[in-house]
C-alpha cells in the first residue's frame, strides 16, 4: 500500500513524537517562536520541522533558536541554515 519512502517518513514522525516527549519545559518553550509565526501549536512546529530535517538526512533537533551564539554544523555549504539550532542526534 505504501512506498519505502512513505514509511521511513512514518518512521521520522514516530521518532520526532518521541523525541518531542523527552523535551524539558524550556526546550518546548523555544519552539513558540516558530508555532506563533505559522499560526500552529509548539508541537506541530516540532514535529514539521524535525521530520522534514530526518526526510532530508539531517539531524533531529531539540531547540529552535535565532540566538547567533548557537553554532548549527551543515550538511551542505551550499544550502546554509535559516535558522541556528541545537543538534541532539541522528534520527536513524
Amino acid at each position: 500500500m505504501f512506498n519505502d519512502a512513505h514509511k521511513k517518513s512514518q518512521g521520522y514522525f514516530g521518532r520526532a513524537v518521541a523525541l518531542w516527549k523527552t523535551l524539558t519545559p524550556k526546550e518546548r518553550s523555544s519552539w513558540e517562536e516558530i508555532a506563533n509565526g505559522k499560526n500552529i501549536t509548539p508541537y506541530n512546529g516540532f514535529i514539521s520541522v524535525n521530520t522534514k530535517r530526518a526526510n532530508q538526512g539531517l539531524m533531529m533537533i531539540r531547540i529552535y533558536s535565532d540566538n547567533p551564539e548557537i553554532i548549527q554544523p551543515s550538511s551542505s555549504q551550499n544550502n546554509p541554515p535559516k535558522k541556528r539550532i541545537t543538534y541532539l542526534q541522528k534520527s536513524f
